[in-house]
């Protein structure tokens, strides 16, 4: 994800900003193996600095800025471990043009959804940084593992398994035709689609 701000961004309220919203992202996370949960574990409640590191490059005398860019985007993104962190790197690039500011993360970390909250989050917190305001972010939503803990727990409740019978006894009803307006009574053959092959 990249941001720009012509006007560059303030490293010391962006370094603020992330440490304030770290923590915010990675209850949003979503773990596949027992093994990435513990190391995350271990990770999300060591230091900052094993979670997300900030980063910052003038790139503003490259002769190719989007070639230098992607080539300090792609290193960054190889040297992301999920197991020993850190989980997040934030590059700052300053341009003739501006700043733009590279948030990369591993894609088993933040999803499509969590990165639209992740940038919202961001912005607010830097305008409230900006404007001399507490950092204050909503509340962390529920994450998917929670959610799917909810359902199975609903799925064995007692008020769902009293309707078991009720839905028993719709199932084994048979079933009525539905009205139609014209009854068929002979099969058509329906002619063949055109056909075509790719050489």
């Amino acid at each position: 994800m990249m941001l720009h701000a012509p006007n560059g961004f303030d490293l010391s309220i962006t370094e603020q900003v992330m440490k304030k919203n770290c923590f915010h992202i990675m209850m949003h996370c979503v773990w596949y193996t027992s093994r990435i949960m513990a190391a995350s574990c271990n990770t999300t409640s060591g230091s900052s600095r094993n979670r997300w590191r900030l980063f910052s490059h003038d790139v503003s005398k490259e002769h190719d800025v989007k070639k230098a860019v992607s080539t300090y985007a792609n290193e960054y993104q190889r040297q992301l471990n999920l197991e020993t962190g850190p989980l997040m790197k934030v590059i700052c690039f300053h341009a003739e043009d501006g700043d733009h500011l590279l948030i990369v993360t591993h894609h088993l970390v933040i999803d499509g959804v969590s990165c639209r909250i992740l940038l919202e989050d961001f912005m607010s917190l830097y305008q409230q940084a900006a404007q001399g305001q507490k950092l204050v972010l909503p509340l962390k939503t529920h994450s998917f593992k929670e959610w799917a803990e909810a359902i199975e727990r609903y799925a064995q409740s007692q008020p769902l398994k009293s309707q078991q019978e009720y839905w028993a006894e719709i199932e084994s009803k048979p079933l009525t035709a539905l009205p139609v307006d014209h009854k068929v009574t002979k099969k058509e053959k329906l002619p063949k689609p055109n056909q075509f092959k790719c050489s």
